[in-house]
C-alpha cells in the first residue's frame, strides 16, 4: 500500500521475497550481496529481476548462462534414482482413480504410504532404490496424465500446460506428449524450479481483466487460483 501511495505503481495482492532472492543470487554469482544492484518486479513466487548488476556491470547474461548449464545437467531426484529401475517392479496404487466424486482430484498420500510400507518390508541393507523410484515415478506420471487427459476431454480444452517443479521430470514430459489428447506446452528446464511462471501468468491475466487489486485486500491463503480473475472490491 505504501509503494502504491508513494509511486502510483499498480499493485497485485500476493506476497514478497525479493530480499532473500537477492541474497541467493549473490551467492550463485559469488559476490557480496552489498555489491549487487537490482530492479525486481512481482512478489515472492512470481518475482522477476529485470536488472541485475555488480559494481555497474550487467550480470544477467552470466546468471542466465549459469542457470542453463546447471539445470541442463540436473534432473529431478526421483528421475535420477529411477533411471536404471524397473517401473513394474512394485505395483504401487493409483490414488483416487476409482472414485467418481474425485474424478479430477489428485492425492499422493496413499501412494507415499504404500512406498513407506514397502520399504519397511525390504532388507534395509539392500534396498532396490532404482526399482522403488521407477515404480513410484510410474504411478505418479500415470495418475497425473490419466486425470489430466480425462479433464482435457471433459472440458474441451485446446492445450495443456505443465508447470512447476514436476515439469522438470523427463518421463512426465515425454509421456504427456504421447498420452494427452491435446497439444502440450512445457517450459524449458530452467523455468521449472517452482510455480513462479503459473502464478505470474495468473497475475498477468488478472491485471488485464480486472486491473490492479484494490488496496483493501486481505490475506486469503486458500484462495483458489481460478478466483484470481475475480478479485474482491
Amino acid at each position: 500500500r505504501g509503494v502504491r501511495k508513494a509511486t502510483g505503481a499498480e499493485v497485485i495482492g500476493l506476497c514478497h521475497g525479493t530480499h532473500d532472492t537477492a541474497g541467493y543470487l549473490a551467492g550463485v554469482l559469488g559476490v557480496p550481496k552489498a555489491d549487487l544492484s537490482y530492479t525486481a518486479v512481482g512478489i515472492n513466487h512470481m518475482t522477476w529481476f529485470t536488472k541485475l548488476s555488480v559494481k555497474g556491470m550487467d550480470v544477467m547474461p552470466a546468471l542466465h548462462l549459469h542457470a542453463q548449464k546447471v539445470l541442463a545437467k540436473t534432473d529431478a531426484a526421483i528421475q535420477r534414482a529411477a533411471q536404471d529401475g524397473d517401473p513394474r517392479a512394485f505395483d504401487f496404487p493409483r490414488a483416487l482413480t476409482n472414485h467418481s466424486e474425485h474424478r479430477f482430484d489428485f492425492s499422493f498420500s496413499g501412494l507415499k504410504t504404500a512406498v513407506l510400507r514397502q520399504v519397511r518390508e525390504l532388507d534395509p541393507e539392500h534396498l532396490p532404490v532404482a526399482d522403488l523410484a521407477a515404480s513410484f515415478q510410474a504411478a505418479v506420471v500415470d495418475v497425473l496424465l490419466s486425470k489430466t487427459a480425462d479433464a482435457a476431454r471433459e472440458f474441451r480444452v485446446g492445450r495443456v500446460c505443465i508447470c512447476g517443479g514436476v515439469a522438470a521430470n523427463r518421463n512426465l514430459r515425454t509421456a504427456a506428449a504421447e498420452r494427452l489428447p491435446v497439444p502440450v506446452s512445457v517450459p524449458p528446464f530452467f523455468l521449472c524450479t517452482d510455480n513462479g511462471a503459473m502464478i505470474g501468468a495468473a497475475a498477468h491475466y488478472r491485471l488485464l481483466k480486472d486491473g490492479p487489486t484494490a488496496l483493501n485486500f486481505d490475506v486469503e491463503p486458500n484462495l483458489p487460483l481460478q478466483m484470481a480473475a475475480s478479485p474482491r472490491q
